[in-house]
Parts: structure tokens; C-alpha cells; sequence
């Protein structure tokens, strides 16, 4: 199994997890699987990476990655299915601290990756590591499997429409997102000459 995660995840992560998980049980029918109709599992801690958009200038970006927290997993126990993501992060003794509770595509589409990047990479000579990237100021986020080799994986959550598609690694993630915060920049920092050259295109 060449593929890892990082040994050690927040202080007390589990049970903060688990105390939200119980506190969040009473919100939902018993027919909910957080309302305690099937088990649930919850997976070992994601570290989560962000990188803002003003430090997407080129494909260099990645080494601006910074841990914000880590995320969990919740699924149905022996099933193939994700009920929900939960975030946690630390405080400055260390302790972690619920952060939030997402239910819906965003979580099956995590559980699915991590499923692809099992099946694809597990045998693989070279070492990778389970992480997240967030990238907010364009709504994506990946699984990121970080590799010992420089040969790093991304395989998106969320990006634009990749909701509606099927989980896939993605090879020009990297070269995609950069192109997407170029574009972003051009509309956001020049609106006016967007709005001629729209007006000049009709």
C-alpha cells in the first residue's frame, strides 16, 4: 500500500468528531443515516491545504499551499456511500475544534476519489499522501495525492461543473486553475474593457 495518510492528525480530532456527529443525530429523523439508523464510520483525519487566488500566478503555485485543518469522512458503515464531510481544526494548544458539517455531492464526490485513488495507486512504487486542496477564490477543490516522486495526482471534488460529471483524475489540473484565475483576474480587474469588447462582439 504505497498510498498514506499523514501519522498524526489534530489533538482529540476523533472525538471532537464524533461529540458533533452525536450533537448533529438529534436534527434528523431516525431514518437519516445521521439519525442513527445505520452505523456510521468516519474516516482518519485529510489534512486540507488552501491557496488563495492572489498566489496563483503560475504553475509554481502549489509550494503556497498551507494547512488550514483536516477533514473526515462520514459513511455508512459497509456501504459504499458517504453521508457527510466534517472539518476540524486546531487551536493554538493544539486541540481541535469543530469547524463544520457538509452533507451532499461535495461528500459522495471526496468518498468517490478517495475510492479511484485506492483502486488506481495503491500498488505504485512511489509514496503518496492523502490531502485536500481548497482553493475558495474559485470554488475547487481537489484530492490531492502528493507524491515523494514530484509526480503529484489531482483528482477534482468541485470545480465549475465537475459536479456533474464522474469523479476523474484530472492531468491539467494544475495548468487548468491557473487559467482560471488569470480569467478571473481580467473580468474582476478590468469590468470596463470586458463590457466593450462584449458590446463589440455583437
Amino acid at each position: 500500500m504505497t498510498i498514506r495518510l499523514p501519522p498524526s492528525g489534530p489533538r482529540d480530532g476523533e472525538q471532537v468528531v464524533l461529540r458533533a456527529l452525536s450533537f448533529f443525530s438529534g436534527q434528523y429523523d431516525s431514518s437519516d443515516p445521521l439519525g442513527g439508523a445505520s452505523a456510521t464510520q468516519f474516516s482518519n483525519a485529510i489534512p486540507v491545504y488552501r491557496i488563495d487566488l492572489e498566489n496563483i500566478r503560475s504553475e509554481g503555485f502549489i509550494s503556497s499551499a498551507r494547512n488550514v485543518g483536516w477533514r473526515y469522512l462520514v459513511g455508512i458503515a459497509d456501504a459504499n456511500q458517504a453521508v457527510a464531510i466534517a472539518d476540524v481544526r486546531a487551536d493554538e494548544t493544539g486541540h481541535a475544534t469543530f469547524s463544520r458539517l457538509a452533507r451532499g455531492v461535495a461528500a459522495q464526490r471526496l468518498w468517490d476519489a478517495t475510492t479511484l485513488a485506492n483502486e488506481h495507486y495503491r500498488d505504485r512504487p512511489e509514496q503518496f499522501e492523502f490531502r485536500i486542496m481548497d482553493i475558495p477564490g474559485l470554488q475547487t477543490s481537489a484530492l490531492w495525492l502528493h507524491s515523494d516522486q514530484n509526480n503529484d495526482v489531482f483528482i477534482p471534488i468541485y470545480s465549475g461543473n465537475t459536479d456533474a460529471n464522474k469523479v476523474h483524475e484530472e492531468p491539467s489540473f494544475v495548468k487548468d486553475v491557473v487559467g482560471a484565475a488569470f480569467d478571473y483576474r481580467e473580468r474582476t480587474e478590468n469590468p470596463t474593457e470586458n463590457r466593450i469588447a462584449e458590446a463589440a462582439s455583437y
